[in-house]
């Protein structure tokens, strides 16, 4: 994930989260857990990855209880819950708990559908650290993105009222050929709700996002720029936090167009990252996690499964992502770029685009053109 804001900004100290998944992936080799929690799902979005709703042997609730206390004893310190749409599980109310219970911190990621009164009070209760939830357009894109009308509505609806409870908001977007010069009404209706942070992912090319006419597909390098520009400007003029997914290079891109003004500040911010996870965090620490209990090295890869861990501890199956994908990407130019050990190269998009997650990354914004 490219955190663009924190690079931007002349000083950015190590906050506590930070240091304790550090902390965590020396003693353990995992920083934190991208958890798929269920393929079930009530919306039928067009791009998404996991091509939820899908039939899977999910985790039961003592399974996830389980696992759960196992990361308490690795001492991991940070899970982000997603799906298919997690508040769809019966039992998410006794997750949720079980993660505060063991203090790891917890991210929850939603389509914003199914909040309801009952599950704002668990969400406040058990100290969510932020709600992220998906808002692709304005409203009539968003709903035929989504498959289901009204969806707009709910999750402006289920925004407010997480806002009454004083829950954290993250909006959520993906970056296709329909969505992109809808990105600027994202953050401004956003901005207009009171969110500061923003996740921006470029279209991932797996399950429902191969790209359907009705979605339009990936956008283009010089597209990306442009997109990449106005992102910039609303970061510098009003001060939120934009993290964009699935392209890695953004960050190499700002540290370039930094260094071209002020070599020492580039030098500074290129410090503070080397010091960091790599933006691309495959096999680096992030161990993503499926509803069966599969492990992958991505949220992005559910079907490069390396493990699972109803049969082995996650921590033995982490160590093959991290033998399997290597320090750095195999081919060029990804392997000798000047950038590769910050930013790595988005490993979900080699795996799909060009069959292997090991070879370069096939959108990259400084090598690749259109």
């Amino acid at each position: 994930m490219a955190h663009i804001t924190t690079i931007l900004k002349s000083e950015h100290p190590t906050n506590e989260i930070e240091l304790r998944c550090r902390q965590s992936k020396e003693r353990s080799g995992i920083s934190s857990v991208l958890w798929l929690t269920t393929f079930n799902c009530n919306l039928r979005c067009s791009h998404c990855y996991t091509d939820s709703p899908r039939e899977n042997d999910q985790l039961n609730t003592q399974e996830a209880v389980q696992f759960i206390r196992h990361l308490e004893k690795l001492g991991v310190p940070l899970v982000f819950l997603s799906g298919g749409e997690p508040l769809i599980r019966e039992d998410i109310a006794i997750i949720l708990k079980a993660l505060h219970e063991a203090g790891i911190r917890t991210v929850l990621s939603t389509n914003g559908t199914l909040i309801t009164p009952e599950n704002l009070q668990i969400l406040k209760d058990t100290g969510v650290a932020y709600v992220a939830i998906s808002l692709h357009a304005s409203s009539a894109i968003h709903d035929e993105l989504t498959g289901v009308p009204g969806t707009f509505d709910k999750v402006a609806n289920s925004i407010r009222a997480l806002a009454e409870y004083e829950v954290p908001v993250c909006l959520k977007s993906a970056v296709t050929q329909k969505t992109y010069q809808e990105i600027p009404w994202v953050l401004e209706w956003g901005i207009a709700a009171g969110i500061r942070t923003f996740y921006i992912c470029d279209l991932i090319p797996a399950g429902r996002g191969c790209g359907t006419a009705q979605f339009g597909g990936s956008i283009g390098t010089q597209e990306w720029l442009t997109l990449f520009d106005k992102l910039l400007h609303y970061i510098e003029t009003e001060g939120i936090f934009i993290d964009i997914g699935a392209h890695p290079s953004t960050v190499a891109l700002v540290l370039s167009r930094l260094s071209a003004q002020d070599k020492q500040k580039a030098g500074a911010a290129e410090a503070r990252l080397l010091g960091k996870n790599r933006v691309c965090p495959a096999g680096k620490g992030v161990v993503a996690l499926m509803p069966d209990g599969g492990v992958t090295p991505c949220n992005f890869m559910p079907e490069l499964v390396l493990g699972n861990i109803r049969e082995k501890p996650v921590e033995e199956i982490n160590k093959t992502l991290s033998e399997f994908l290597g320090d750095k990407p195999a081919r060029e130019p990804c392997h000798s770029c000047r950038w590769v050990t910050i930013c790595g190269g988005c490993r979900a998009k080699a795996y799909y685009m060009l069959g292997d997650a090991r070879d370069a990354d096939p959108t990259c914004l400084i090598q690749t053109k259109d």
